[in-house]
């Protein structure tokens, strides 16, 4: 085998090397989205305990929930991608929940709004028929800022007369932070005026919740994916003199 062809050869077998590492190690440190905040783990029945949401709301006026959390500080898990909720509908009251993001406020309560995750597979919005809870999903995306606080707010968006309810957990837990997030639950706060203004509640236990996030690769990581492709094309490079004839 002459000299050229083998240290081809080599430079071929080094390139792959050094892409099948990048390729390795990215998947590695992106993965999937994951739970960053739960307590889906045993969601109530709709008959077990629930807090209406709507204009005719039978729990008295009550246009608004919200949930509070806060971020912990890795900033890998602060891509916020889905929010969960346990949710149920009165058949003769049907509500069309809304859900959104909101700041935390001077006086830790919501203060304005910040993004909007719309129902992925229920376009409509609608919830589960009475005495029926369901997991619904809310889609969107919004990048949080490490150690701040949030709040999802859940407010009807239907007619004059329209409500659902919202599910509470039936081992009465708090949201918990979940893969490593330092993520803290924070409380739940109620609006009798569509958000305007608000008040801390208890609706007689935790409401169920769950907070998903895409994973981001940490900066070291990245980094690191710089020098192994800086190294790479350095060693193809030498490969290459070593091939010419003296």
């Amino acid at each position: 085998m002459s000299a050229p062809r083998f240290t081809s050869r080599l430079s071929s077998l080094g390139g792959a090397a050094v892409f099948a590492l990048l390729a390795v190690t990215a998947t590695a440190a992106l993965g999937g989205p994951l739970p960053v905040l739960s307590n889906l783990n045993n969601p109530a029945s709709a008959d077990f305990g629930t807090y209406a949401v709507g204009k005719g709301s039978q729990n008295g006026p009550c246009s608004a929930l919200a949930q509070g959390f806060k971020t912990g500080t890795d900033s890998a898990k602060l891509n916020l991608e889905k929010i969960r909720l346990d949710l149920s509908s009165d058949s003769r009251l049907a509500g069309f929940p809304k859900v959104e993001l909101w700041s935390n406020n001077a006086f830790g309560l919501p203060g304005s709004w910040l993004s909007t995750f719309t129902a992925g597979v229920l376009g409509s919005g609608t919830v589960a028929s009475a005495s029926s809870a369901a997991i619904r999903d809310f889609n969107g995306s919004f990048a949080l800022s490490a150690d701040q606080s949030y709040w999802v707010v859940v407010r009807d968006q239907s007619v004059a007369t329209g409500q659902f309810y919202w599910d509470l957990n039936v081992d009465i837990l708090d949201p918990q932070p979940a893969n490593g997030s330092g993520f803290s639950y924070l409380g739940a706060a109620r609006s009798i005026t569509d958000g305007s203004t608000w008040s801390t509640f208890s609706a007689g236990g935790p409401l169920s919740i769950e907070l998903v996030a895409v994973p981001e690769p940490p900066t070291v990581i990245l980094a690191g994916l710089g020098v192994a492709a800086a190294v790479g094309h350095g060693y193809r490079r030498r490969l290459r003199r070593s091939a010419l004839p003296a």
